[in-house]
């Protein structure tokens, strides 16, 4: 049987790994052959916790990818207000 919160449940696990692994030393920027790191997924996937998370860590916030496009602009495009939000405190241009 699955909850009806088991998204969060999963978002949970994912922020501990995370945790894990920065305080392991884990590359913060590295990023696909397209450009894009973990910054940009956090954002386009609207995971506030993470975006918070890497942003403490040291990631590049105004980090663009091949295409040009930034978690600032992914999350904006999306409409994740609370990643935009923390994008802005962190000092996202």
């Amino acid at each position: 049987m699955h909850s009806a919160d088991g998204g969060s449940e999963v978002r949970q696990r994912g922020e501990a790994v995370a945790a894990v692994m920065l305080a392991a030393g884990a590359e913060i920027h590295k990023a696909m052959d397209v450009g894009l790191n973990s910054l940009y997924f956090a954002s386009y996937l609207d995971q506030v916790a993470m975006v918070v998370m890497l942003v403490r860590a040291g990631a590049e916030i105004d980090k663009a990818g091949d295409s040009g496009a930034t978690p600032f602009f992914v999350a904006t495009l999306m409409g994740h207000e609370a990643v935009v939000a923390a994008l802005i405190e962190a000092g996202a241009e």
